[in-house]
């Protein structure tokens, strides 16, 4: 008994920490490169866009650059289909089990395929990229320390896509949350464990190199906010409504983006790349603030005093932009770019009240950093890491209750007029891209929990099972004063609903272990050519 306990306890530190914390430091460490060379590229697009209006040579040189870029960024996607987005609903439908993905060319490319959209001014996001990374990095760490363990993917792909979250934003405890709230919508010890092991490896491996290097690399900084008075209460549901109206607008436009992008399905792929690389570059020669991650913009609002209609210009053509390049699948993360919408939204909100005297202009950044949490937590649908997001990055607790406030009140909003969570708009429209044409298989299947399985001794809840596949029950399973546990000789009696009956069948013998297997479900020539031990 005590040998067992001993084993149970040794695999569990295998599984739950040191591949985790491997996957996170690895995360962080490419991560940290990939903020360099962001930081380096976007550095040098703001010269060439500024050299641009230097000459009329210049500009013809400008022009040539951003045609190869688009050619070059259309080649490699269109040739690596896995790079495409590179964005946190991409991630996503990664760690749910939604798609399948090639690790190392997901990783590179996505990396060298970002480069190329921060050069060219697209306003996407280094976010995203870098979760998808972390994702890629995970399944690599299993790959190349847990071949025997391939239940594990999916658990250690969330910790490295938790570590690339936290690494790129400079937020950890939001990056935590990220796997809770986002990536499995669901609260478990297991995932919880697992991300915060990876994303404690990956932050602190980031700052040694940044340490040891010398090197800082950017992330969003707010000033700390002004505290609101009980007087003042009424600030955090304006800001909430404002925020709520700002997220059902962007949701539009995204919208309209997407019924415009099937009625251009026959348009030649390089055109449309070189025509959205094209409209960017003309606007941000006129219009700086259109280019860019979205940095930038949120960093001029509390710089300078940019004039309430530039404001309004700038998010009606960055949302049009991060619309259209997103729904193309040009490698950038939306995150940031949302950020960016909701402190435009919030400037805009400030502006408007400071006009009318209702408050001092020493509440426009309390204002501005209230609307961010309300925008991100209602357009995600993310409520508790967009708040613990803005909490970190502004440094200052002030305020928390208002802010809560503000997000539920732009929460309910959206609630109210039916709008989904932007992700999962954008993870339905993949998920119907990739299913296009492909048979639905529904079924039900018993299957036995094997000596040394995956799932021995871990509540049902800790399990992360196929995607469409439910667990209608267990036969003989073990209760005890802590809940219930799965142990050998359990049957657990499945439903599934899936176009991928394939990646059903391989992944529950991994969770599971080596059986026979029923006809309806599986057949022996299939679980031969599995090869899983």
């Amino acid at each position: 008994m005590f040998k067992e306990k001993i084993s149970s306890y040794c695999k569990f530190i295998f599984s739950f920490l040191f591949l985790p914390a491997l996957a996170g430091a690895l995360c962080g460490g490419v991560v940290f490169l990939f903020k360099v060379a962001a930081g380096f590229v976007i550095e040098k697009s703001h010269f060439i866009y500024a050299m641009a209006k230097t000459s009329a040579v210049s500009m013809v040189i400008f022009f040539a650059t951003v045609v190869l870029l688009s050619v070059l960024s259309a080649f490699i996607l269109n040739k690596v289909p896995d790079a495409r987005g590179g964005g946190i609903p991409s991630a996503v439908t990664i760690l749910r089990g939604l798609v399948r993905f090639n690790w190392w060319k997901s990783l590179v490319f996505t990396f060298f395929s970002s480069l190329i959209t921060f050069f060219s001014g697209i306003p996407l996001g280094n976010e995203g990229p870098s979760v998808q990374m972390g994702a890629a990095i995970g399944k690599m760490t299993v790959r190349m320390f847990g071949e025997k363990h391939k239940a594990l993917d999916r658990y250690v792909m969330t910790g490295g896509a938790s570590a690339g979250f936290a690494v790129a934003t400079g937020a950890p405890v939001a990056g935590v949350f990220f796997a809770l709230e986002e990536a499995h919508r669901r609260f478990t010890p297991t995932i919880l464990i697992t991300a915060t092991v990876s994303v404690l490896a990956g932050f602190f491996t980031a700052n040694l190199l940044s340490i040891v290097t010398g090197i800082t690399t950017a992330s969003l900084v707010f000033p700390a906010p002004v505290e609101i008075t009980l007087s003042q209460a009424w600030i955090a549901p304006v800001a909430g409504i404002a925020s709520g109206l700002l997220s059902i607008g962007v949701y539009a436009i995204f919208s309209v983006g997407r019924r415009l992008r099937k009625n251009i399905e026959k348009i030649n792929y390089y055109l449309k790349y070189l025509f959205i690389f094209l409209l960017t570059a003309v606007l941000g020669l006129f219009i700086p603030y259109v280019t860019g991650t979205g940095h930038g913009i949120i960093e001029s609002l509390f710089e300078s005093d940019v004039t309430w209609y530039m404001l309004a210009l700038v998010l009606v053509i960055r949302c049009i932009l991060a619309s259209s390049a997103n729904n193309l699948g040009i490698t950038g993360g939306l995150f940031v770019p949302l950020i960016a919408f909701g402190a435009v939204g919030g400037a805009l909100t400030a502006k408007l009240l400071i006009s009318l005297g209702a408050i001092d202009s020493s509440m426009f950044a309390t204002v501005v950093i209230m609307s961010v949490a309300a925008f991100l937590g209602a357009s995600l649908k993310t409520p508790i890491t967009a708040i613990i997001f803005v909490t970190e990055i502004s440094g200052s607790v002030t305020n928390l209750g208002y802010t809560l406030l503000a997000v539920l009140t732009a929460y309910m909003l959206l609630e109210f007029f039916n709008v989904p969570s932007t992700n999962d708009v954008v993870i339905e429209s993949k998920i119907a891209k990739v299913n296009a044409g492909k048979k639905k298989t529904s079924g039900e299947a018993s299957l036995t929990v094997m000596k040394g399985s995956h799932v021995i001794g871990r509540e049902p809840r800790d399990i992360l099972w196929p995607n469409s596949c439910f667990v209608l029950g267990v036969n003989e399973n073990q209760k005890s004063k802590h809940g219930v546990y799965f142990a050998e000789g359990d049957v657990i009696h499945f439903r599934f609903d899936t176009f991928d009956i394939e990646r059903i069948r391989r992944e529950l013998i991994e969770l599971l272990g080596k059986q026979e297997l029923p006809d309806e479900l599986f057949s022996e020539e299939e679980f031969e050519a599995m090869n899983v031990k």
